[in-house]
């Protein structure tokens, strides 16, 4: 069987997007109503039902890079304005609209991460994105039911000095606040609403499809190939497939041609842990914070029904978990579950472990390059795309990028070369 995703008229603007994540969705999008015919394809039952779902979804500006701060910042726009974006569609036709929860962002300072925090202020100051820089005194009148007591470095429950203080530099000596912060609860839902809108557009979508080929000539990209057999011809093929990229990567250069990309991609396992508040706390009455701990190697943020999400921050002292095959990544809990949650207590004394029978959270892998910095480009085969390595960090920019790839596969398909003029505007200088 043989189809394509367009008229023939068109079939130079045919695009197929493997992985209907929120990049892939967002690209989608983005890519339809610039006039492309668009087929995204994945091989789980609905968008977003791979590793997107598991995302935090926390919506923040502060990066160490100044490039990705812009990101993020505008970024922030579109979440605070997402029925905007997805242009009320979705009301429209009956169905949820994802919310987005306004909310802080508490970075903890210690004389260990100064440099860092240094950093961010110097690129939230260049960029005017507000923040507040708190000393001691004021966090612990803002949330008393935290300890502030400095246990850098990170430790693993099983060290002997796990929970002992770091007497020497005494407490951490205050917080940066960043109030342009906030969280997504349903991740699910936002990457529907996003599948919707470019429906509504005119993109297609399929699911339980899995790719088992990329077809080239001697020229560019021709296709894809399903494993039922089924061939999709395209001129544009784009890989968003998330932890699955290098999987596909593979299938873009499996004929042998030189792959000149400096990164690679691989999935990495991660866990994060659904918890009660701690007792006392009463997040649905009083103001939260998405708090960034860097003293412990944690990240807490609050979450629906007075819940909250814990995960970690690849402290120096945790192993990284590598898979050849994100097919194979075990849903069972491990003991990194377990580090989050006693970190997470040292912070909150009244938070409670749970015991095994009660133990939440997600277990999931983040698509990750050496450097943790996305791959947003071109390839050296023509036709060929990538959005790939969001390295975990990367789904409060989706929007941006949603736009910023489509800009990209547009003026390159028109003939720009991209790689002697690099500079893309879509409406933010990202150069």
């Amino acid at each position: 069987r043989t189809f394509t995703t367009s008229a023939p008229s068109c079939s130079e603007k045919d695009v197929v997007i493997i992985g209907a994540g929120i990049m892939g969705c967002a690209t989608a999008l983005e890519l339809q109503r610039k006039g492309f015919n668009t087929l995204v394809l994945d091989r789980e039952a609905g968008a977003a039902h791979g590793s997107t779902s598991f995302s935090s979804g926390i919506i923040r500006t502060f990066y160490s890079l100044e490039e990705t701060t812009k990101l993020a910042l505008e970024g922030h726009h579109y979440w605070a304005n997402w029925e905007e974006w997805v242009r009320s569609q979705t009301r429209n036709d009956g169905c949820d609209v994802a919310e987005f929860t306004p909310m802080p962002s508490l970075l903890l300072r210690d004389v260990a991460c100064e440099d860092w925090i240094q950093t961010l202020i110097n690129n939230h100051r260049v960029l005017n994105i507000p923040m507040e820089e708190w000393d001691l005194e004021k966090i612990k009148h803002e949330l008393p039911w935290i300890d502030w007591t400095n246990y850098y470095p990170p430790r693993r429950i099983d060290d002997e000095k796990f929970g002992e203080p770091n007497v020497k530099e005494g407490d951490v000596h205050g917080a940066l606040i960043l109030p342009m912060s906030g969280f997504v609860a349903d991740p699910q839902l936002a990457t529907q609403n996003i599948r919707w809108a470019a429906e509504h557009a005119g993109a297609k979508f399929a699911f339980k499809q899995t790719v088992a080929k990329i077809h080239k000539n001697d020229k560019r990209v021709e296709g894809v190939e399903l494993e039922d057999g089924t061939v999709i011809k395209a001129r544009v093929v784009v890989n968003a497939a998330g932890p699955h990229s290098n999987k596909i990567t593979e299938m873009a250069y499996s004929d042998g041609q030189p792959n000149d990309m400096k990164l690679t991609t691989k999935p990495m396992r991660v866990e994060a842990a659904y918890m009660d508040v701690p007792k006392g706390v009463d997040f649905s009455k009083a103001n939260g914070y998405i708090v960034c701990d860097t003293n412990l190697g944690i990240y807490f943020r609050p979450d629906v029904c007075n819940t909250m999400v814990v995960g970690g921050q690849e402290p120096a002292c945790d192993p990284l978990h590598f898979l050849d095959d994100y097919n194979n990544n075990d849903p069972a809990f491990t003991d990194e579950w377990e580090h989050h949650v006693y970190r997470a207590n040292l912070r909150m004394p009244t938070l409670g472990i749970p015991n095994a029978s009660r133990a939440q959270g997600v277990v999931s892998a983040y698509d990750v390059t050496e450097d943790w910095v996305p791959v947003y480009d071109k390839s050296n085969i023509p036709g060929y795309y990538m959005c790939i390595g969001t390295s975990g960090n990367q789904f409060k920019n989706a929007p941006v990028v949603g736009k910023a790839m489509a800009k990209i596969i547009e003026e390159v398909e028109a003939g720009r070369n991209h790689d002697g003029d690099e500079h893309c505007w879509v409406g933010l200088d990202l150069s």
